[in-house]
């Protein structure tokens, strides 16, 4: 049996570099936790579902699978702690379970945080996350980065303080050899930090939130060997700063494997098979399986990562001579580690049999995974300050990509000097000239309006990873973010219509006198193209993925455009169909820019072609050839008197357009001009409200 008394108690190896101890001023923790479960419920394929099994009177159509069987231990202040196994052991999902990231599945089992049981909230801001693979905004430098996760997530006293927060920064830096490269973008990539680089920035961006514990998914996945140990270095100076230090680690090479001072490992099934510490180049492990009976002693010159790995059965080539698992709950090892954890917290078990007592002072915890609670006391920065830093952010990411947004304002302007370029100089004679500039307005609105909402939705996808990351963090709220994205976007989108309505007007030969009608068009459209861009905003928040989005909102620019009333006029909409004329944006903001210019268009026009022939008091059209009888008459107060060719009808083009084209019961009118704007504003709210709120609440980053 394992003899724990001649256990080496120097672990790891010294720091590779001093590390700082005075960033700022943090609480140690040690960690502990006992019988630890979890299991997910996965449906069963319908071919084996079987027909007896009943529940309410259903089928019972899921199994339980469990991924951790009753893990036990302790990490603590100072110490670097690795936890190991083959791939499907479950590593990641105990780390995960600890830390309070997984969102799916059941736990049951008891974590305490010094002495005391973990409280979700207060813990994720004690603790630091580094994923596997680091997900940051391409368009922020490095030091930029951290400044915007310490200005959030230390106190607010940190954040209103520039040099204060210069500090930690620096020191952060420094700590992880980024001096060098703080001035330098993100990137992706092709274009930005190398791989390694990355990985030490995800860790930095969590060391300056002060954390008193880390956690670490994989930091040397992906990594070769020089740059894996110069992510371990980084690791190991934090730990020698008095912080607890936890990471998941596949197969390492033995330079890196000495640098932790405790392992846990598990076996397939989420069992553990290790737990202790490493000793002096893992002679405490070496000794542990090298004392079972038919268990080869490890070669010198074999890593005894690789070596344990092929022990247990996880290794390449490696078979399970014995279950790992059992013999460790039988060992004195086992028995140390529950004396250790009565020292930490109360456990309901004997440590001698592992039996659970009568009179146990726990309840076994048994709960949902369902992630941080996102509640506006949990985080560390008021929602002021956080909405400030996400705006500073958000103006600096779209000054660095003009991809999106000066592409966004070319691309359209050029639509509307187009456009507008086919009616400078134009005339308006018959009823397909007036059919023509409202199918104009009606392009530009469809265009302007279809190109903000499929734009956005891509662009906002594209950052829902760092979103989720930060927010697991308590860095900010769902609120907060949801805010800084909308107005970020708000003086964009004004320049956006300013260029494309003063190109499109006045080439395309509008009303100017009165000039007022210009200023509503430029208001009303404003309105819709915000609306357009929220619309957009709000698939992209309520949807799971960027092509349902894309899809509902080629549906919603599709169908609200065909019941506009211009596709198909008004008086041709099937009574049961014309509620979707009701409530579709573009039928109210073309009725206001269309009323509001043909009420001052009093052309005389023949419809339906032909040219108007203005005749003066003195004649009749009934005596010239090839006229119609009937003299017609348009201009203010029916100034004007013309002809038509015979067969053809005469009209002003407002008359036209009000009691013909888009007229009748349910047309166009210019009497509701300013419902027209009341219904878009009241709309725009709405959607940017409904934007807000689903963003703080919707998410489906499942783990």
């Amino acid at each position: 049996d394992y003899d724990h008394d001649h256990d080496v108690e120097t672990g790891g190896g010294e720091p590779a570099a001093d590390a700082d101890r005075s960033i700022l001023p943090f609480e140690p923790v040690t960690l502990s936790f006992h019988k630890l479960r979890y299991h997910v419920m996965v449906p069963i394929p319908r071919e084996e579902r079987s027909s007896g099994l009943r529940t309410h009177g259903k089928a019972e159509n899921f199994h339980k699978i469990e991924i951790l069987k009753g893990i036990s231990g302790f990490c603590k202040p100072g110490e670097m702690t690795a936890l190991m196994g083959s791939s499907g052991a479950g590593k990641t999902t105990l780390m995960d379970v600890i830390a309070g990231r997984k969102t799916t599945g059941k736990i049951e089992g008891d974590i305490y945080c010094n002495g005391k049981p973990k409280d979700d909230a207060k813990f994720a801001k004690m603790m630091g996350y580094v994923e596997q693979f680091g997900v940051h905004l391409e368009k922020s430098t490095v030091y930029e980065s951290l400044q915007f996760s310490a200005a959030l997530r230390l106190d607010n006293d940190v954040a209103s303080d520039p040099e204060k927060l210069d500090k930690v920064c620096e020191l952060v830096l420094k700590m992880l050899e980024l001096e060098n490269i703080g001035d330098r973008l993100v990137g992706n990539e092709d274009t930005g930090l190398s791989f390694e680089e990355v990985k030490r920035l995800t860790i930095a961006v969590e060391l300056v939130s002060n954390p008193s514990i880390v956690f670490a998914d994989e930091p040397t996945s992906g990594l070769e060997a020089r740059s894996a140990l110069v992510v371990m270095r980084c690791l190991q100076n934090i730990a020698a700063t008095g912080r607890t230090v936890v990471a998941t680690v596949h197969q390492p090479n033995v330079s890196i494997f000495n640098l932790f001072d405790n392992l846990l490992l598990l076996k397939r099934g989420g069992e553990t098979v290790f737990f202790n510490k490493l000793g002096k180049n893992s002679e405490n492990l070496l000794r542990y399986f090298e004392g079972f009976p038919g268990v080869k002693r490890c070669p010198e010159n074999l890593n005894p990562a690789t070596w344990m790995l092929t022990v247990i059965g996880a290794g390449v080539g490696g078979v399970e001579e014995k279950d790992f698992a059992v013999e460790y709950r039988k060992s004195s090892m086992y028995v140390d580690t529950l004396k250790e954890l009565q020292l930490l917290m109360p456990i309901d078990s004997d440590p001698e049999t592992d039996a659970e007592t009568e009179t146990s002072p726990l309840q076994r915890v048994s709960r949902d995974a369902r992630g941080i609670d996102p509640k506006s006391e949990n985080y560390s920065t008021s929602f002021a300050t956080q909405l400030r830093f996400l705006m500073k952010r958000n103006h600096i990411e779209y000054w660095r990509t003009p991809t999106y947004g000066l592409l966004r304002w070319m691309m359209l302007t050029g639509m509307a000097i187009i456009i507008g370029l086919i009616f400078v100089n134009g005339t308006i004679t018959n009823s397909s000239d007036v059919q023509s500039r409202v199918s104009n307005i009606n392009i530009i609105v469809a265009v302007v309006g279809n190109y903000n909402v499929m734009t956005i939705i891509p662009f906002m996808f594209s950052h829902k990873a760092l979103f989720y990351r930060e927010r697991a963090s308590l860095t900010y709220s769902g609120y907060a973010y949801a805010i800084s994205c909308q107005l970020v976007e708000d003086p964009y989108i004004f320049v956006e219509v300013a260029l494309v309505v003063i190109c499109f007007y006045f080439l395309s030969g509008f009303v100017t006198d009165p000039i007022w009608p210009f200023f509503y068009y430029w208001v009303l459209f404003w309105v819709f193209i915000m609306l357009s861009t929220f619309v957009g905003f709000l698939f992209s928040v309520a949807l799971p993925t960027t092509g349902s989005a894309q899809i509902c909102a080629t549906l919603y620019v599709q169908v609200f455009s065909l019941f506009s009333g211009v596709v198909v006029p008004p008086n041709q909409i099937p009574d049961y169909l014309i509620w979707i004329y009701y409530i579709s944006p573009q039928r109210w903001v073309q009725e206001g820019m269309i009323t509001t210019q043909f009420n001052f268009i009093l052309d005389p026009i023949c419809v339906p072609f032909g040219t108007p022939y203005v005749i003066n008091e003195a004649e009749e059209c009934s005596n010239i050839p090839g006229k119609a009888n009937t003299t017609f008459y348009a201009g203010e107060g029916n100034s004007i008197r013309f002809c038509c060719d015979a067969g053809q009808q005469g009209f002003s083009a407002r008359d036209y357009v009000f009691d013909e084209f888009l007229g009748g019961p349910n047309g166009y009118k210019y009497e509701w001009r300013v419902w027209d704007f009341l219904y878009l504003f009241g709309l725009l709210l709405v959607v940017r409200m409904l934007g807000v709120v689903l963003s703080h609440n919707i998410s489906y980053n499942k783990r």
